[in-house]
């Protein structure tokens, strides 16, 4: 299997993903992990389909699949600022500002939905990722 990464500032990694269906979802989740297996530097622990040209609802993070997930945000345990790296800006450290608590529901890889509620570094993992899905780069302004 050959993956690439899209090149930075590509225009696609800032639109926001459509639903997949289960099927689709499950070679999506093998090319994201080929990608994370087979990284040119660092140590990824997370990769979205739109960072391989794929825009469609689906993430790899700390090797669990999320597919169609959405996320709220909680403010009921604070926020922290944290220094965060990203494939699609390869090379740059940005201090990001997160919940450090949030609500995931998803669909797994065996088909089944599944809500959880994260906290800390899980939490800022999916977040980054959910991110991509919905078209926002790590550089992105933040409210």
């Amino acid at each position: 299997m050959r993956v690439s990464l899209l090149p930075e500032g590509s225009a696609s990694l800032c639109e926001k993903s459509e639903k997949v269906s289960y099927k689709e979802a499950l070679e999506i989740v093998k090319k994201l992990r080929w990608i994370i297996a087979h990284a040119p530097w660092g140590n990824p622990v997370g990769m979205a389909a739109p960072q391989i040209g794929i825009n469609k609802r689906v993430f790899v993070a700390l090797n669990k699949a999320y597919i169609n997930p959405t996320l709220v945000r909680f403010n009921l345990g604070g926020t922290s600022i944290m220094s965060e790296g990203c494939y699609s800006i390869p090379h740059q450290a940005f201090s990001v500002k997160r919940h450090d608590q949030v609500r995931v529901t998803y669909t797994n890889e065996a088909g089944d939905r599944v809500v959880e509620t994260l906290h800390g570094w899980e939490a800022r993992v999916v977040q980054h990722e959910y991110d991509h899905i919905e078209g926002i780069l790590i550089d992105s302004p933040r409210p």
